[in-house]
């Protein structure tokens, strides 16, 4: 018999915060539960229409689904509601999915729009689905009444692959970057430098001694102003190191058409081709860098709608970073898996392809990147690109190989946080990173450099 209410625990002994007997009388009418989830779970079970469990039988409680009434059938959407506690090592989970009446299941694949028949057991007049879902994983199904004569299940691919090398050849998207943003300062006819402070903060120091209001406690953005003169001339001194002598280095920054720049004590007008990252930051042909110390001095029109910014020197060099200092190096011949922020590439930001050599006999290759830090591996054959690893389990199968060895590229698209983000910034928590992140003060700001890692941790399975 169908009961209209149920009560959890005890009779309701208050009404609007004073005792009374006025609910007791429905509570007599109504079925009495324990006040527990698993009590109102299995008072409701014939009224439920579906339920998720783990493979052990205990129900889940990480899921969170759609189920949606169509002219024919039935869709059924599932996804995780809640992040993985480690998203790099993620075996999934199996679960089975029991939906009351008997359908035939298909699976539709919304990353590459494959649709094909599942697997479905049937029992006591319930459709069982087994499927093992992964940390950032959704499940479309369509069903349809009736029974599936499908014996094939969801495929898992291994991920499992031998060590392949230690060391490997590579290839850059872009030129390496060193960033400059520590500099000694003057302002119009200031014979002397200031001491190095951070570009962001001596801009407030310029603007301080000038009178102008700062950038951090603009209204408005400094183009809402119009044309305002910049009436000042900023110079900024930009000293750093290398092990080595360097012919044929790029000076990327914004204004760079308006920029005077002296570079060891030569002037520099040449301009380079393109830009770099963003149209704003022009290119400049910087010329020789070499072994020792290099002064790059940038003088640079200044007014309240001026912004100095940090300055980018490119080229096929290495780069090391120690606390708060920058040196440049040879760029290193191979490189190991591992984080790329100590093999020559701390502030470097574009992709970096890993070259590793595989010989194939089956036709077909596995390959498994399961712990990366950046944006995902695009996986090529022989310069062919033939897919993305991007999120659990991070698993690329290839048929149609021939047999005998290939190239194998994996292409790391890390992300632009080491060359434009808040390099100074302590709390690598911080989940907004509005103006305040690049001016943050005290425990949460740091003159060493706070950089978030990159590249590929952990030799890939390739079988």
């Amino acid at each position: 018999m169908a009961v209209n209410s149920f009560f959890m625990g005890d009779a309701p002994s208050l009404v609007d915060a004073v005792p009374s007997d006025y609910a007791k009388s429905l509570f007599e009418k109504s079925e009495k539960i324990d006040f527990s989830r698993a009590s109102l779970l299995t008072a409701l079970e014939d009224v439920r229409t579906l339920t998720i469990r783990y493979a052990n039988g205990k129900l889940t409680d990480n899921y969170i689904y759609q189920l949606r009434e169509d002219n024919d059938c039935k869709w059924l959407f599932i996804c995780p509601s809640k992040e993985p506690d480690n998203k790099h090592i993620d075996n999934g989970k199996d679960i089975q999915i029991i939906l009351n009446g008997t359908f035939s299941p298909e699976i539709y694949n919304t990353e590459n729009g494959e649709i094909k028949p599942i697997k479905a057991e049937y029992r006591e007049g319930k459709t069982i689905i087994r499927y093992r879902i992964f940390g950032y994983d959704s499940i479309l199904l369509k069903l349809v009444d009736g029974k599936t004569d499908c014996e094939k299940a969801q495929h898992i691919p291994s991920t499992s692959g031998k060590k392949l090398c230690e060391m490997c050849d590579y290839e850059l998207s872009e030129e390496n970057v060193l960033v400059l943003d520590m500099a000694q300062w003057k302002i119009d006819d200031d014979k002397d430098y200031f001491p190095k402070e951070e570009v962001l903060r001596l801009d407030n120091l310029i603007r301080e001694r000038l009178g102008i209001i700062k950038r951090g406690g603009r209204v408005v953005q400094p183009w809402v102003l119009g044309n305002r003169p910049k009436d000042h001339k900023a110079t900024l001194k930009f000293k750093f190191k290398s092990e080595i002598d360097y012919d044929g280095a790029v000076l990327a920054l914004e204004d760079a058409d308006v920029a005077d720049v002296i570079f060891n004590g030569k002037k520099i007008t040449e301009r380079e081709d393109g830009f770099y990252v963003d149209i704003s930051i022009g290119k400049m042909k910087l010329g020789n860098i070499v072994k020792g110390e290099n002064i790059l001095e940038i003088t640079l029109p200044f007014g309240e709608t001026a912004g100095l910014e940090n300055v980018f020197v490119l080229g096929d060099f290495g780069v090391r970073v120690i606390g708060s200092n920058a040196v440049i190096t040879a760029l290193p011949e191979k490189l190991a898996f591992g984080s790329l922020l100590n093999q020559g590439l701390p502030f470097y930001s574009g992709a970096v392809t890993y070259k590793i050599k595989k010989k194939t006999e089956n036709g077909s290759l596995t390959v498994n990147a399961s712990d990366y830090m950046g944006a995902l591996v695009e996986v090529s054959v022989d310069g062919e690109i033939k897919g993305d690893i991007i999120y659990p389990p991070y698993t690329l199968e290839i048929k149609g190989i021939p047999d005998g060895e290939h190239e194998i590229g994996l292409k790391l698209y890390t992300h632009r946080y080491n060359s434009f983000g808040p390099l100074h910034l302590v709390n690598l928590n911080e989940k907004w990173h509005g103006p305040g992140a690049w001016r943050t003060e005290g425990i949460n700001w740091s003159y060493e450099y706070v950089l978030r890692t990159t590249g590929i941790l952990k030799t890939p399975g390739i079988s």
